[in-house]
């Protein structure tokens, strides 16, 4: 049975399809699935509901809030018990940081930073910029869906690709992680 609020995620996704000029199949590839999945899930209702994974992808991939695909705030921004030295929020990479039981210099010194760049970031004065979150992601095998909400917003070419990255098979990661390291050292 196909609820009220799946009917209305459809409607408002063919309708950000139609507006844009996109296909389902361009649509579908964009957000890392097959080329059928959007053509399937609006005509055919399978899934009868996007997972949270698909819908905030459609969000960053069309620049909408997630609620437009049944993403309620409050678990979009999981609240959390977890907080930092100021009694707010712990800032996640702060939380990664702990699981790995590093400290900041260590995890500075792993992703070739200034500590205090770390120290500015998880104290949320500065941002975390798009360089820095692929660097961390691709570092320490990280989902850039964990950060994404401290990051500034990716262009269209740059979500692809990160969707694309976290299609990758562990060797086909590393491949590219080799590749990329050797334009880095050229650049350098």
């Amino acid at each position: 049975m196909v609820t009220l609020k799946q009917d209305n995620t459809r409607i408002a996704l063919r309708r950000l399809i139609d507006q844009r000029g996109l296909d389902m199949s361009t649509v579908s590839r964009a957000i890392g699935k097959n080329h059928a999945y959007i053509q399937q899930f609006l005509n055919r209702g399978v899934p009868s509901e996007l997972g949270y994974k698909a819908a905030m992808a459609l969000a960053e991939y069309f620049q909408v809030t997630p609620e437009l695909f049944g993403i309620e705030t409050n678990t979009f921004i999981k609240p959390s018990n977890d907080t930092g030295r100021d009694g707010g929020l712990r800032h996640p990479l702060q939380s990664i940081r702990r699981l790995m039981g590093l400290t900041t210099g260590q995890m500075a010194k792993a992703l070739n930073e200034k500590e205090a760049t770390i120290d500015a970031i998880e104290a949320g004065k500065a941002s975390l910029n798009e360089k820095l979150l692929l660097k961390i992601c691709r570092t320490f095998r990280i989902d850039p869906e964990d950060l994404a909400g401290y990051a500034p917003a990716l262009t269209p070419e740059e979500r692809v690709m990160l969707l694309r990255f976290r299609g990758l098979s562990p060797e086909q990661r590393r491949t590219l992680d080799s590749m990329l390291s050797s334009f880095e050292k050229e650049r350098a």
